[in-house]
Formats: C-alpha cells, sequence, structure tokens
C-alpha cells in the first residue's frame, strides 16, 4: 500500500555543508519539468517587492522569503528530516530500523506544492510555499486525478480512484477542490 503524506507548514533547513538539491536524484524524474516551473514561479514570487503580501507572511519570516530565491544553492537533506510537522514528529523516522526505511522507501510519499510527489529520502532543501499551495497540494492533486506518470512510477495502478493513494485525506485537506469530487477512495496499490 501507498500512503502518501502531507507536507508540513514548518521546515527544517539542512545543514550549511550538505550538497544543494538535484533534479535528476530526486525520484519521479518524470517531474522534473513541473518542478522547475513551480520553482521558477516561486523564486518570481520571492524575489518580488510585495513578495511578503503575496506570500501573505509577516516580517518575521523574510528570511524563509528570501531563501525561496535561492533554494537552487541552499543546501539540501532528505524530506523527511526537512518536513517538522506533528506528523512527522510523530511518524518518528529516526527510530525507524534499517528493514523499516528500505519499507518507507517504498510504501511512503510525500506531496509538496513545490517539488511535487517525493520520497522519505529525496534531499530537498527548505522552503516557504506561496500561502494555502503546501495543504492544498496544488499540481500534486492534479497528478494524482489526472492519472499522469510520475506519480507511481514502479507501481500497478488502475488509476486514480483505484490507485490506493489516499484522496480520503486529500479530500480532507483541499475541501472544495476537483479531488474532493473525485470519487476515490483509499485502498492499495500493487507494487
Amino acid at each position: 500500500m501507498l500512503i502518501l503524506l502531507p507536507p508540513s507548514e514548518g521546515k527544517t533547513p539542512a545543514p550549511a555543508g550538505n550538497a544543494p538539491v538535484s533534479f535528476a536524484d530526486l525520484s519521479f524524474p518524470e517531474l522534473t519539468a513541473e518542478r522547475e516551473s513551480v520553482l521558477e514561479e516561486l523564486t518570481a514570487v520571492s524575489s518580488s517587492p510585495g513578495a511578503l503580501a503575496e506570500l501573505k507572511v509577516g516580517a518575521s519570516l523574510e528570511a524563509e522569503v528570501e531563501r525561496n530565491t535561492r533554494l537552487l544553492t541552499e543546501p539540501a537533506q532528505p524530506a523527511i528530516h526537512t518536513y517538522t510537522g506533528v506528523l512527522f514528529e510523530a511518524l518518528d523516522y529516526a527510530s525507524f530500523s534499517p528493514a523499516e526505511r528500505d519499507a518507507a522507501h517504498w510504501s511512503l510519499l510525500i506531496s509538496s506544492a513545490l517539488w511535487g510527489i517525493l520520497r522519505p529520502e529525496d534531499a530537498i532543501p527548505a522552503y516557504r510555499p506561496v500561502h494555502g499551495r503546501e495543504a492544498g497540494f496544488d499540481w500534486c492533486a492534479r497528478l494524482l486525478l489526472e492519472g499522469r506518470a510520475g506519480y507511481c512510477s514502479g507501481v500497478d495502478c488502475e488509476g486514480p480512484a483505484d490507485s490506493g493513494l489516499p484522496f480520503c485525506r486529500l479530500r480532507e485537506v483541499v475541501g472544495d477542490s476537483p479531488v474532493a469530487d473525485s470519487g476515490g477512495s483509499c485502498g492499495a496499490c500493487r507494487g
């Protein structure tokens, strides 16, 4: 079964000596064009004079917004360590055994408005999303609904409603979006 984790609003920056994100090293490389496009948009918004207002954040988050302008050179770390919300704390990935980490690699996916679908060990930098984007899954949800290759590479799925991805969770998060009307349900994806 695949488990799709929502991203968290809170993110921990990677240690200074870590290498930056490499699109080629991220899972689901067929999402690279979408990732680059969304990153370009986020960089443009974050570097605009009205960035704080557009991102709907206060002056206390100005450094995070400014960091968005240099995400390709910022240090990266596994996504499972970047996201810091209560779900990720409760998951306690650091306590996983090597066998549990291997199982998680194939069964846990993280949805990010910026990076798309990620596996736990995909290295990404911390970032500040456009307000509402992270909670709404945006283009990730569209990929899932459209049954696009990339969200399920290497997994035998029969389409969004039968994909085994937790659309019940998506429905809860996105409310009246197209996901809510998809008729999808939770189930098991075969892989």
